[in-house]
C-alpha cells in the first residue's frame, strides 16, 4: 500500500492486514447516494464521504454527510471500523450525530454475500477521474 497523505492518516504496519478492505473509504469523496424506498424505487442523494486513518491507523472513520435536492442535510454521522483479528469479524459502528445515537453495525464478517445484501438497499458511486469509476 502506498503512503497516505498525512491529512488522512496511515495505517500502522502492525495492524491487521484486513483493515485494508475498507482503505478504499480513505480521502474526500462526493458521492451521488442512491437509496431504495420501501415501494422498490431508487432516490438519488448528494453526499459527501471523508475517511481517516485513525488511533494510529489501527481503525477508520468515515464521516457522512447527505443532503436533499434543496440542500437539507439529511444524514450525517461517522462509521467507526476496526478489525478483530482473532475473531476474524469487523467491529462497526455509526454514530448518528443529527438524532445523537449509535448503532451497531458489527460486528460482521465483510463478504461478498454480506456487501451483495448491503448494495440491495444502498449505491454509492464516488465521483473520481474521468477515467475512472468506483460504485461501493
Amino acid at each position: 500500500m502506498d503512503q497516505v497523505d498525512h491529512e488522512f492518516g496511515e495505517p500502522n504496519p502492525d495492524a491487521p492486514a484486513a483493515l485494508s478492505r475498507f482503505a478504499f473509504l480513505i480521502g474526500r469523496w462526493r458521492c451521488e447516494a442512491q437509496v431504495r424506498s420501501a415501494n422498490g424505487e431508487w432516490q438519488t442523494f448528494h453526499a459527501t464521504w471523508l475517511g481517516r486513518f485513525i488511533l494510529d491507523g489501527y481503525a477508520i472513520a468515515d464521516e457522512y454527510r447527505m443532503t436533499g435536492s434543496s440542500g437539507e442535510l439529511i444524514v450525517l454521522g461517522m462509521n467507526f471500523r476496526a478489525y478483530d483479528a482473532t475473531k476474524q469479524m469487523w467491529n462497526i459502528k455509526w454514530l448518528n450525530a443529527l438524532a445523537g445515537t449509535w448503532v451497531d453495525l458489527g460486528p460482521v464478517r465483510a463478504t461478498r454475500k454480506w456487501l451483495k445484501e448491503t448494495l440491495t438497499y444502498i449505491r454509492i458511486r464516488l465521483y473520481l477521474p474521468p477515467n475512472l469509476t468506483c460504485w461501493a
